[in-house]
């Protein structure tokens, strides 16, 4: 559903950020709620995190840090590549939708 990237320093945002739709301008659960495919689940701001946690999984890839930014930004577009997350990137970019 979505691929990112967080540094060791926001523990915020790697634990709990995309379960909140009230944590920033960007994350998983605006981008569900946002979404009318998903409107048959009827979520609001306060289920979307639950449903997220049962109905996802996550997986997490720590990558040492002494490879650099380069690296990091690498490793993420390919797993955009592979992946074609529902919820990254500018949907008018994007070729899958």
């Amino acid at each position: 559903m979505k691929i990112g990237k967080v540094s060791e320093k926001n523990k915020s945002r790697f634990y709990s950020h995309h379960y909140h739709p009230s944590r920033n301008q960007s994350n998983l659960s605006k981008s569900i709620l946002a979404d009318p495919t998903m409107s048959i689940h009827n979520l609001d701001d306060d289920t979307v995190g639950d449903w997220i946690r049962m109905n996802t999984k996550r997986v997490d890839l720590i990558i040492d840090a002494s490879l650099g930014l380069f690296a990091l930004n690498l490793i993420e577009a390919i797993l955009h590549a592979l992946y074609k997350p529902r919820y990254e990137g500018n949907k008018n970019l994007r070729d899958d939708i």
